[in-house]
């Protein structure tokens, strides 16, 4: 399982994103910072 090239909470995060349509809205709705999200993405 180590060999997929995302986590949970990163793909998690990109659905939230496309859904929601901004960082901060994805963020909103996870119930974590926008800076949070920022970083599962960059990563």
């Amino acid at each position: 399982m180590s060999d997929l090239p995302f986590t949970l909470d990163q793909l998690r995060i990109l659905k939230a994103i496309a859904s929601e349509g901004s960082f901060k809205r994805a963020a909103d709705s996870l119930y974590v910072s926008q800076p949070a999200v920022s970083l599962q993405v960059q990563n």
